[in-house]
């Protein structure tokens, strides 16, 4: 599963497209972390993970928290992509 990892707001969708006796569907899952420093509650980190397919599954919602913590606390300004194997 490849999913997109960057900085940004909060963003969702779900799209619906066709073909000749099926209707083709898109769905995006995403999940958004905010880390604020309670003493003086600025903004840390914001880490925003979605995974789009034709098909998806609540059982991704892990995976997604998984791929967006990857590599913290040294992450990187910017989007990058991850993959993940799945279970």
């Amino acid at each position: 599963m490849g999913v997109g990892v960057g900085f940004g707001g909060r963003r969702s969708g779900f799209g619906i497209g066709g073909t000749f006796g099926e209707p083709a569907t898109h769905e995006r899952q995403q999940v958004q972390l905010l880390f604020i420093d309670r003493a003086s509650r600025d903004k840390l980190v914001e880490i925003r993970a979605q995974h789009e397919a034709r098909y998806s599954s609540a059982d991704f919602l892990p995976l997604l928290f998984d791929a967006g913590l990857s590599g913290f606390p040294d992450l990187k300004a910017g989007t990058r992509h991850v993959t993940v194997q799945l279970p």
